[in-house]
C-alpha cells in the first residue's frame, strides 16, 4: 500500500502528479504546501528545472509519464515563459499554474507561515 510520500526519483510508482519548480528551495516549499492542503494523498513527484535546457526538462517528464503536470515556475517573466515552453511541448499530460499571489512556492509558504 502506498503511503502519503513524494515519490523518490528510484520509485517505479505511477505518478499521478507531476509539480516542476525553478529550484530546491521552491521543491521544499512545494512539498510543505501541499502537504498542508493535504494532497499527498495520491502518487506525486516534484522536480526542479535547475537551470536545465527545456529539452532535457521534456525528457524527464517523458520518463516520468505523468497524468497531470503542474508547472509552477516564479512567476515573473522568465518563469511564465518557461512554463510556456514546456506546457507546449507536452500535449500528451494536462498542464496547468497555480494561481497564487506570490512570487514562487516559497515566498506563498511564507505568507501563509506569517
Amino acid at each position: 500500500m502506498q503511503d502519503n510520500t513524494i515519490c523518490q526519483e528510484s520509485t517505479k510508482i505511477k505518478i499521478n502528479t507531476l509539480y516542476i519548480v525553478e529550484g530546491t528551495i521552491d521543491a521544499c516549499a512545494m512539498a510543505t504546501l501541499l502537504k498542508i492542503k493535504n494532497k499527498t494523498q495520491s502518487p506525486i513527484k516534484i522536480i526542479t528545472t535547475a537551470g536545465n535546457p527545456h529539452h532535457s526538462i521534456k525528457s524527464r517528464i517523458e520518463k516520468i509519464n505523468p497524468e497531470k503536470i503542474v508547472i509552477a515556475t516564479d512567476m515573473d517573466k522568465q518563469g511564465r515563459n518557461f512554463a510556456e515552453i514546456i506546457k507546449s511541448m507536452m500535449n500528451t499530460a494536462i498542464c496547468s499554474a497555480p494561481s497564487y499571489n506570490a512570487k514562487d512556492p516559497a515566498e506563498l509558504l511564507l505568507k501563509i507561515k506569517n
